[in-house]
């Protein structure tokens, strides 16, 4: 067989003759050695859906090859491809019932496959499917009609004058009242949004985090309210949330976290960014945050390295972010992109410009008390036995014992 068999297109078909393509590509044998020039009119017919020409034409020549041979079953494929068309599947299915009992195996699957699609059930077509047209021999000719209605049809009469008042003009208040309006619900939407990620050092291998939301609302806004639920759902250590008064009437939402260990804090300033963003409806590339501190007893040598990638953030009116970090002396910076940052007390202020890449650098000392004092007791200890030592070498000797 030259084509592989769709049984749908027969079964589902509204009439016999509309799958005669699909069938007609179904049934064409194979062009072979043995393929005879006589099935190629009878081929054609059954392609142009001509069924009863080519079931006329292959009866001839079905009487003079049997079954068993190669011509003859491409004969009996063809007529029951022709008798399929005419509706007559019980014709087709005997056809395809000798066609199994040739010699060759693959017209003998191809046969089976066909014994299948004819003994198929039915489908039951839906009323959709199809189209009535209605009986038009009972509608009479409406030849002349359309020239006695256009005859009696009357010019309508012309549309009257436009009233002679002029051009109607938009009054000059009407318009400065929306303007005014439009303004103020501009600035009012806008507003002086800000939001401040605070990192305070506590110690060394030390950190707390908090984060400050500013809105010009009176009461919490969605944004706000979705990241103060995103700081909730992290889990692991306590935190803290308050809403307070901002300056100038708006809301500030305040999340602190406890004073965690570096790596815990770190990992947490890096969700709190990422879904802030979320919150915010913006997609930004995932921050890096890198603080790494080595331990000299005395203090440790702590580098830190803060990277935001605000470059589809375009510039927003009214909308303020930063970042604190406290303490943070002058001396610690190393490299900064972006603004400038600015000092308040012992806290360095990091202004992020929106639309670009931020990026901050520092390496600092962080004194760690107990090894100071040990440093100190021991120069006390050191400063002691010298003294003592000179004395001796006075000929001050030890101190007698009491009588």
């Amino acid at each position: 067989m030259g084509a592989s068999l769709t049984p749908c297109c027969w079964r589902c078909s509204p009439t016999p003759g509309s799958a005669r393509c699909c069938w007609g590509v179904a049934f064409r044998a194979e062009s072979t050695g043995m393929a005879i020039p006589e099935l190629t009119p009878p081929r054609q017919a059954i392609e142009r859906g001509d069924y009863g020409q080519a079931l006329r034409a292959l009866e001839v020549l079905a009487d003079g090859h049997p079954v068993s041979g190669m011509e003859g079953t491409q004969v009996r494929l063809l007529m029951s491809t022709a008798l399929m068309g005419l509706g007559r599947n019980a014709e087709a299915l005997a056809q395809v019932r000798l066609i199994a009992r040739c010699g060759d195996r693959r017209l003998r699957a191809r046969a089976r496959e066909l014994v299948a699609i004819l003994e198929a059930p039915t489908l039951e077509r839906p009323a959709a499917w199809s189209m009535s047209l209605p009986d038009l021999a009972g509608v009479g000719s409406l030849e002349g009609s359309g020239g006695a209605v256009r005859r009696r049809r009357r010019p309508a009469p012309p549309p009257p004058p436009p009233p002679p008042v002029g051009a109607t003009r938009l009054p000059v208040g009407f318009a400065v009242l929306v303007a005014a309006l439009l303004l103020a619900l501009t600035v009012l939407l806008s507003g002086c949004a800000e939001v401040e990620l605070a990192l305070e050092f506590g110690g060394p291998g030390r950190l707390r985090v908090q984060e400050t939301l500013i809105a010009p609302s009176p009461t919490t806004v969605p944004w706000q309210r979705a990241v103060q639920e995103a700081w909730s759902e992290r889990g692991g250590r306590p935190h803290r949330s308050s809403v307070d008064r901002a300056r100038g009437g708006g809301t500030s939402v305040s999340l602190d976290s406890a004073v965690l260990p570096l790596p815990e804090a770190t990992a947490l300033v890096m969700r709190s960014l990422e879904q802030t963003a979320q919150r915010l409806g913006v997609v930004l590339a995932p921050p890096e945050v890198s603080i790494e501190e080595r331990n000299w007893w005395i203090g440790v040598v702590q580098r830190g390295r803060i990277r935001l990638d605000l470059e589809p953030l375009g510039p927003l009116p009214g909308f303020n972010a930063s970042v604190r970090l406290e303490p943070l002396p002058l001396r610690a910076l190393r490299q900064v992109q972006g603004d400038p940052p600015t000092w308040d007390g012992p806290a360095l202020i990091w202004p992020l410009r929106l639309g670009q890449i931020n990026a901050l650098e520092w390496r600092c000392w962080r004194w760690s008390p107990l090894g100071l004092g040990s440093l100190v007791i021991a120069a006390l200890l050191g400063i002691s036995l010298a003294l003592r030592r000179l004395q001796l070498r006075a000929g001050g000797g030890y101190p007698g014992l009491p009588a």
